[in-house]
């Protein structure tokens, strides 16, 4: 009688449910100080230039080649692809309102102001330069305003952030020793993905935690950019201005990218 009492107890504990874990926090402190103090952090990744190789292998497009890369904040950017053969193949400034692009191939321009949704079709990471400069140096974007919660990281050792904001679900994941930035993503208020990407290969350089490699995953696409710098130089010398603007070559096509394309 004992016996099958005990074994019931057991069998009874079993089947009640145990209360979840709940999610990993920064270092004890809520949801909405954790993410101001990475949007504080976020502010010591002011640039960084060097050379990146970027890959892009998928049915709508075909892309692995070494290109020169600079990215100052808050949306400044410069790159330049070159072929297989190392000849330039096509090059992209951005100086924060106006952007310019030249494909050597095509002998065409295509230029327009940053709210152009021309310009995320020719931004390798597919997103408008406020958000492509930060991530690429590894810092959180500016999210805008919205109610913080932890949430369930998918990286391993890490911790993850949800806001929910008025137009956008962000999540951001850090690693929790390091607080270095692992992930980010977006949603729609339905909860579908409109981006992801995983930031790697983290080395202090520069004063900060620069991610040396990255993937992106964006709607629309169909598959992933993944990059990788192969030498970098993070938070130097102010970059010269000139950087974020590019000569037109005389003969080639010029297009005015409308901001409702």
């Amino acid at each position: 009688m004992r016996v099958a009492f005990a074994l019931a107890l057991v069998a009874l504990i079993a089947a009640c449910p145990r209360p979840a874990r709940p999610p990993p926090q920064l270092a004890g402190m809520s949801a909405e100080q954790a993410l101001s103090v990475l949007g504080r952090g976020a502010r010591e990744h002011v640039q960084a230039i060097g050379q990146v190789r970027i890959e892009y292998l998928a049915g709508d497009g075909v892309f692995n080649g070494e290109a020169d890369l600079a990215v100052a904040r808050p949306g400044r950017l410069r790159l330049e692809l070159r072929s297989f053969f190392g000849q330039p193949l096509l090059a992209l400034a951005v100086d924060g309102q106006r952007f310019t692009y030249v494909d050597n191939g095509a002998t065409a321009v295509v230029r327009g102001d940053t709210r152009a949704t021309r310009l995320r079709q020719l931004i390798p990471l597919a997103l408008p330069p406020e958000l492509a400069v930060p991530l690429l140096l590894g810092a959180v974007p500016d999210l805008g305003p919205g109610a913080v919660r932890y949430t369930r990281p998918e990286v391993a050792g890490a911790v993850a952030l949800e806001q929910v904001g008025a137009d956008a679900i962000w999540i951001v994941e850090v690693d929790e020793r390091s607080r270095a930035l692992v992930r980010v993503a977006r949603f729609d208020q339905r909860r579908d993905r409109q981006f992801a990407v995983r930031l790697r290969d983290h080395a202090a350089l520069g004063g900060i935690a620069f991610p040396r490699s990255g993937r992106i995953e964006v709607a629309g696409r169909a598959g992933a950019v993944v990059w990788r710098w192969s030498r970098v130089e993070v938070n130097g010398a102010q970059l010269d201005p000139a950087l974020w603007s590019l000569l037109i070559p005389a003969g080639y096509d010029v297009e005015e990218a409308p901001l409702s394309q």
